[in-house]
């Protein structure tokens, strides 16, 4: 993938269908221009897409790579401006997020019973609205918290969303919250939180006891899978096409990571 870029957007979906292998790289294909438009569409900056579909039902992730601070405003030194630039991209993640999701279904012909989920995930830039949200509330009031607890759980989601950070960006992020009324980052107290070792998010319960349709024994040939990678940079605006599933009941559920 080259220089390190965050993850900015996800487009997840699950349908109780299943595709043979032809099929699935015609259903891939398509699900490639409909990423390539709906980036067009909702971003103003360039952005990696890379999609990743396997069957057993049919599972997809359309993903979305972008460095953060240039993908908002271009290296930002003012705080309320990077406050407003990831709000901004947060608002992108979730267009963008139901573009996928609502194409993926009109090109998959799944009806709404073969519809188990459908996400928009804002990733990194959801973590990393959370955490301005957060230190924005502490500056305004302190709880009963101390703010000693209050930073260190910062700390803690400030090297979470770092890990997803170029260099360049780092640094950018440290100078903006230098500018809010709290300490420094850099004088911030290591959270006492651990890491946890394996915690299943909300969906993977439901997908581990929802009860899906059988299906052959897989056990005896290779898994079809799909998975493929570009660049795409913003040229023109793309005009906005009507959603072709505009009665779709299934809830479509917004997922900050």
């Amino acid at each position: 993938m080259g220089a390190l870029m965050a993850r900015v957007a996800q487009a997840y979906f699950h349908f109780h269908t299943r595709l043979a292998e032809r099929e699935m790289r015609k259903f891939g294909r398509k699900v490639d221009q409909a990423a390539r438009r709906a980036a067009l569409r909702n971003f103003q900056t360039s952005v990696l897409i890379n999609v990743e579909i396997e069957e057993g039902s049919l599972v997809g992730r359309v993903t979305a790579f972008a460095s953060i601070l240039i993908a908002t405003t271009t290296l930002i030194s003012n705080y309320k401006g990077v406050k407003d630039g990831v709000r901004d991209m947060c608002e992108d993640a979730r267009s963008f997020g139901a573009d996928v999701c609502a194409k993926a279904v009109d090109l998959a012909g799944v009806s709404e019973k073969q519809v188990y989920r459908l996400e928009r995930r804002t990733k990194t830039v959801g973590k990393l609205g959370r955490l301005l949200s957060d230190i924005e509330r502490l500056e305004k009031s302190i709880d009963d918290l101390t703010p000693a607890q209050e930073l260190g759980r910062f700390n803690h989601e400030l090297q979470l969303i770092a890990k997803d950070l170029e260099p360049a960006e780092k640094k950018a992020l440290e100078k903006v919250l230098e500018q809010t009324t709290l300490p420094s980052p850099k004088k911030w107290p290591a959270s006492d939180q651990e890491e946890p070792k394996a915690i299943l998010k909300p969906e993977q319960f439901e997908l581990t006891y929802e009860s899906a349709p059988k299906l052959e024994d897989q056990s005896k040939r290779r898994p079809i899978r799909y998975e493929n990678s570009f660049k795409v940079s913003p040229k023109k605006r793309v005009r906005r096409e009507a959603l072709l599933i505009p009665q779709l009941r299934v809830p479509l559920l917004g997922k900050p990571d």
